[in-house]
């Protein structure tokens, strides 16, 4: 979103300059004192800030990619709260806040409601619009009966999927016959209103409806229920402030052991049917993928850094021994030889992600319902299809293309990071390959990466399946002639394979 008041743009672009990335060496990171790079940075910051105020102002604080960089960023943001403008202690408050989510300190949500305190700050976050909120949700309130307003107002759909979906479950347990509106603002084609309405169709774990209704918010700053034909609710809340006040626990404020954990979102059932044939009959590795991160909130798809080629990381899946690749990037986008079209699939069907969460949770079941047989497993980048995945429990990989951390993977204290598979809190079922800072090759490391993780579960298959067989045979000493020529079956399978990508 642009911003038209020149008094503004350039209070932020003075916030830019004088933030952390123009304060002095930060802590681990190489040539920060070089005159040179700091004047080019700056000069692309200023033209950022002219063009796109609100990714420069997020700019700042998404340059850190170790904890001891974050320490620093959060005593410069700190530093910064006490600037004489509320535009820039706003800025620098949420900041703050984002970095300390990033070194696991869930205190920082709190920080990051200081994004509602002043308005100029709240144009900063697309989509833009943030509605009053007249009857507040809290901490400790007692749910029953109750009808909760949630304005998904703030990024795409991978937030949607990432807090407002993760929550949505939470209200609908806390309580009796507690009800959910999810409301949208306007965006291009109305796109994140459709997919908040498809969620009527979804079901939580229980079988219960996931939204009992979804409303398009038209307004600016007026409550939802100002608006005409407003549905009648009892609470109101933005869904990225859901974990100031619910977690795993019920309706107390969310640590970093009380994150709700996935699955949180059960497809379509019949949908689900389908995908869970489709893979019963392909035994084997079967995988998931999105590798393209985009923004369209202002109408224009914008590819982010984030996005890996689609060719390099279909050949990274084709490496391993997956039976079928499955791309879930969306209606349009291009699929390689072999890969199921998944977006073409969702086009035809017109509910977005219908098809795609019902992949997804065919795949998080595959082991069980072929009886060993298969296995499901999703890969992709930080995007949409990823937050999904982490709302229906898949289990799999997210590639991080740089050392750069979002404040949703968290910080690794490894000597390399691309070393360190743990997942973050917020996705227990996803491994993250982060990036070697000190490989300029960009996805090389994180890709032969997720060929090797694919080349494991491969060994693993093999294995469940040699110990179904020798189960059901006549003798012990069968039972383990059987079980042993497996293993090294696939010991030496992965081997070959793994030569084969280290190449």
């Amino acid at each position: 979103m642009k911003i038209k008041s020149g008094k503004m743009l350039g209070l932020l672009t003075s916030l830019l300059l004088s933030g952390p990335l123009f304060a002095g060496d930060k802590p681990g990171v190489k040539g920060t004192d070089d005159k040179d790079k700091k004047e080019k940075e700056a000069t692309t910051i200023a033209a950022a800030s002219a063009k796109d105020p609100y990714e420069s102002a997020h700019r700042i604080f998404a340059t850190a990619s170790t904890r001891a960089e974050y320490q620093h960023d959060i005593k410069e943001y700190s530093a910064q709260q006490v600037q004489a403008t509320e535009l820039q202690k706003s800025v620098a408050r949420v900041n703050k806040g984002e970095a300390r989510l990033a070194i696991g300190d869930t205190g920082g949500f709190y920080d990051r409601e200081a994004r509602l305190d002043c308005p100029e700050v709240a144009r900063l976050m697309k989509p833009g619009v943030f509605p009053a909120i007249d009857k507040p949700l809290k901490a400790g309130d007692n749910l029953d009966n109750a009808t909760v307003a949630v304005i998904v107002d703030e990024g795409g759909f991978g937030d949607a999927f990432e807090f407002a979906a993760r929550y949505i479950a939470v209200l609908k347990q806390s309580g009796k016959n507690v009800k959910v509106i999810a409301v949208a603002p306007p965006t291009p084609g109305k796109v994140l209103y459709r997919t908040l309405d498809s969620w009527k169709i979804m079901k939580l774990p229980d079988g219960t409806p996931f939204i009992d209704g979804a409303f398009l918010y038209e307004g600016q700053r007026e409550p939802v229920s100002a608006m005409k034909g407003a549905p009648k609710y009892t609470h109101a809340i933005h869904h990225m402030s859901l974990p100031t006040v619910a977690s795993s626990k019920g309706m107390v404020p969310t640590t970093i052991h009380t994150i709700p954990t996935s699955p949180y979102m059960v497809g379509h059932a019949e949908l689900v049917a389908e995908y869970d044939r489709e893979i019963g009959q392909k035994p084997g590795i079967h995988v998931a993928y999105c590798n393209q991160a985009s923004d369209s909130s202002a109408g224009v798809v914008r590819v982010l850094d984030r996005t890996v080629p689609r060719e390099d990381f279909e050949e990274s899946l084709k490496a391993s021994p997956v039976k079928q690749i499955y791309s879930i990037q969306g209606p349009g986008a291009p699929v390689g030889a072999g890969v199921v079209d998944v977006g073409a699939r969702e086009k035809e069907h017109g509910v977005p992600f219908a098809h795609s969460t019902a992949l997804l949770v065919a795949l998080r079941n595959a082991q069980a319902r072929t009886n060993g047989a298969s296995i499901g497993r999703f890969a992709g980048v930080c995007t949409g299809p990823t937050c999904l995945a982490k709302a229906t429990g898949t289990p799999g990989y997210i590639v991080l293309k740089t050392p750069v951390v979002d404040w949703r993977n968290g910080v690794s204290d490894a000597p390399n990071p691309s070393t360190d598979r743990t997942p973050s809190p917020f996705a227990p079922n996803l491994k993250l390959l982060r990036a070697d800072p000190k490989n300029p090759n960009v996805n090389e490391v994180q890709l032969r990466n997720l060929t090797l993780e694919l080349i494991e579960d491969g060994k693993q298959l093999k294995i469940a399946a040699a110990a179904a067989t020798a189960a059901s045979v006549a003798t012990p000493a069968t039972a383990i002639a059987v079980a042993t020529s497996a293993a090294a079956t696939a010991d030496a399978i992965g081997a070959s394979a793994i030569a084969s990508a280290q190449k």
